[in-house]
């Protein structure tokens, strides 16, 4: 999950692992990250497509969560820890 400080910046709360880190410092300096390599791995587009074509499509309202979480040496970021559920 990103969000934007009140007190300013751009910060990444990894929800796998329970780190939250300051990315930038503002939306502009974010949304221009976002278009370069980095993104692939704040947002694991190969893993979301492999979920989707494992029949594990999020619906509208929907978001992906872990069976295990990465924190754990069990939790991997891999379709079989991954599931859709209701926000």
């Amino acid at each position: 999950m990103f969000y934007e400080s009140d007190e300013g910046g751009v910060f990444w709360l990894n929800t796998g692992t329970a780190e939250v880190e300051r990315v930038a410092d503002d939306v502009e300096a974010f949304n221009t990250l976002l278009r370069e390599e980095v993104a692939d791995e704040w947002l694991l587009p190969p893993l979301i497509e492999a979920l989707i074509d494992a029949g594990k499509p999020c619906a509208e309202g929907e978001c992906y969560t872990y069976v295990t979480l990465p924190i754990f040496v069990e939790g991997e970021y891999s379709v079989e820890n991954l599931n859709p559920v209701s926000m």
